[in-house]
């Protein structure tokens, strides 16, 4: 029975196509020439991901355990198109090549703060004033004058483009975030005057926050939601 492929993604040879799969992003993540410098490796991603290319598919896979790589040659051509197709999914998984459409969480910020040592050691609660981005209130984060909004003309409001790109594989289509409407499928009709249509504006804020009892010297508290916003 041939073993190369299986021991190439690190599994036996009665492994799952889930176990296939999480080996196989695992160790192209190791070796993917734009990851970790120093165990990026392009001959042995080539080889991981011919072996997964065979191994994920059931019948290539029965083919290869019966016969070995000769049973799975085929047309080099044809089976490096196909890898560029299947493996475009896990890359986007591992590298975040793909978007989401959901809003994304704002930046986090960093307060430093004083306290005295019978504050630390019997708790206390602390105010303080910040300046953080905030969606605007004019336009509710849209970026619009009075919220009204139109169908961008580049991505015919997908709010993501196709691109061809070339890779190891030779040319592929990817799908990237589109640039005139920031991934969102619309854009102002009118600029936002508040906020210059950039649908978030700085405004400086009290936060008051307990801080418990036995606290130690250089330790973090974790408030939610009081980061900076995106836009809507």
């Amino acid at each position: 029975m041939a073993k190369e492929y299986y021991e190439l993604l690190g599994i036996t040879e009665d492994a799952s196509q889930d176990e296939i799969k999480k080996s196989y992003r695992k160790k192209a993540k190791k070796y993917h020439p734009d990851s970790n410098k120093d165990t990026a490796d392009e001959e042995e991603f080539k080889k991981i991901n011919k072996a997964y290319d065979v191994l994920s598919d059931e019948d290539k896979r029965k083919k290869y355990d019966r016969f070995g790589k000769q049973g799975v040659s085929g047309n080099a051509r044809a089976g490096q198109q196909r890898a560029a197709s299947n493996f475009q999914d896990i890359f986007e998984e591992i590298f975040g090549g793909g978007r989401s459409r959901e809003r994304s969480r704002g930046k986090d910020m960093k307060i430093n703060t004083t306290i005295s040592l019978a504050e630390a050691y019997k708790g206390v609660e602390k105010t303080v004033k910040v300046s953080r981005n905030s969606q605007c209130e004019a336009c509710n984060g849209s970026g619009a004058e009075n919220g009204k909004t139109e169908t961008c003309s580049n991505c015919n409001g997908q709010g993501q483009v196709r691109e061809i790109e070339r890779s190891m594989f030779g040319r592929r289509q990817v799908v990237k975030e589109c640039p005139k409407c920031n991934g969102r499928g619309e854009i102002p009709k009118t600029k936002c005057s508040q906020c210059d249509g950039e649908g978030i504006e700085e405004v400086e804020e009290t936060i008051t926050f307990n801080v418990p009892a036995g606290i130690q010297d250089g330790q973090r508290l974790r408030l939610e939601g009081k980061g900076h916003e995106n836009r809507g």
